[in-house]
C-alpha cells in the first residue's frame, strides 16, 4: 500500500495549542503564496509528526524560479514566532504593502478595483438543471 502525502497549513502555534491571535492569518496568507507560486504545499510529509515538527520548525525550502522577494516575503510571513512575522508589528498590514515583493503596486487602485487583472479566466455557462432549479427554490 502507498503512503499517503499529507501536507499542514496550520501555525505553529495552533500546533502546539499554546493558543493564538491575528498573527494565524498572516502566516495563512504566506502558506497561501507558496502555494500559489509554487502550485504545492512548503510542507508536506508522509509521516504526520514529521510534518508537524517541519512546521514548527518553520523550515522552508524554494524551487529556483520563486523570486528573492517572493521568498522574503513568504519567510517572513512563515516566522516560527507569532510576533515576529510580517504584519503582527505595529504598523500591521503596511508592512506588507511596504515590502518588495509588492514594489509597483498601487494599493489604492487596488482598493478601488481600478487595476485590470493580467489573466481573466473564461468561464463557460452551464447549462442549467432542474436540481439547480430545485436548490435555487429551496433556499
Amino acid at each position: 500500500m502507498k503512503a499517503s502525502v499529507l501536507n499542514l497549513c496550520a501555525a505553529p502555534e495552533i500546533i502546539t495549542g499554546i493558543g493564538h491571535g491575528k498573527a494565524v492569518d498572516w502566516w495563512s496568507v504566506g502558506i497561501l503564496l507558496y502555494e500559489m507560486l509554487t502550485g504545492r504545499s512548503p510542507f508536506v510529509s508522509t509521516n504526520r509528526n514529521e510534518l508537524y515538527l517541519n512546521a514548527i520548525k518553520g523550515h522552508v525550502e524554494f524551487p529556483n524560479f520563486v523570486s528573492n522577494a517572493a521568498m522574503d516575503l513568504i519567510q517572513k510571513l512563515l516566522k516560527r514566532r507569532p510576533e515576529e512575522r510580517l504584519g503582527s508589528g505595529p504598523d500591521g498590514v503596511n508592512e506588507l504593502k511596504h515590502h518588495a515583493f509588492f514594489e509597483g503596486l498601487d494599493w489604492a487602485k487596488l482598493e478601488k478595483r481600478l487595476i485590470l487583472p493580467p489573466y481573466v479566466p473564461v468561464i463557460p455557462v452551464r447549462r442549467r438543471t432542474l436540481v439547480t432549479h430545485v436548490i435555487i427554490i429551496l433556499t
